[in-house]
């Protein structure tokens, strides 16, 4: 296991404890391809996570990975533009709120974070502000870890 392999796993592990999530996630850009997918995923999940592409045009991830900020869907948030229904990991897992945040490196988008609930709640600033630091801390690494 590399640094940020190792690294990667802390964080995850560490915000959705923090957080009182039921997920935290990690995807990043294929290699070569306009793809992304899910590399690691901390929490109980099933194992398909593995084959699920991520959308960055659409949904929850896409507004965090265009913004480049952090992005919450909640009881409270739901925007047309933000439906569940266009992340299949949340649609798998049940999962009914979510926060998205980009992991960037020069300004460019080269992971994504994800906390998800299974239970109705509201991610609020602290929620939010504990995401964005380890987007921070993640982009700071040597390596940004793709597929």
């Amino acid at each position: 296991m590399d640094s940020f392999e190792a690294q990667l796993l802390g964080e995850l592990e560490r915000l959705r404890v923090e957080t009182g999530s039921d997920v935290a996630a990690y995807a990043a850009p294929a290699r070569r391809s306009p793809l992304w997918g899910w590399v690691r995923v901390a929490g109980e999940v099933g194992r398909r996570f593995v084959r699920m592409a991520v959308q960055p045009g659409r949904g929850l991830v896409g507004a965090a990975l265009r913004t480049g900020r952090a992005v919450v869907l909640d009881r409270h948030r739901d925007a047309a533009d933000l439906r569940r229904e266009d992340a299949a990991l949340l649609l798998t897992e049940r999962l009914i709120a979510a926060a998205a945040a980009p992991v960037l490196r020069d300004g460019h988008a080269v992971g994504l974070l994800l906390l998800a609930s299974r239970r109705e709640r509201d991610y609020g600033v602290d929620d939010v502000r504990l995401l964005t630091e380890s987007a921070l801390r993640l982009g700071e690494t040597s390596v940004a870890g793709t597929m």
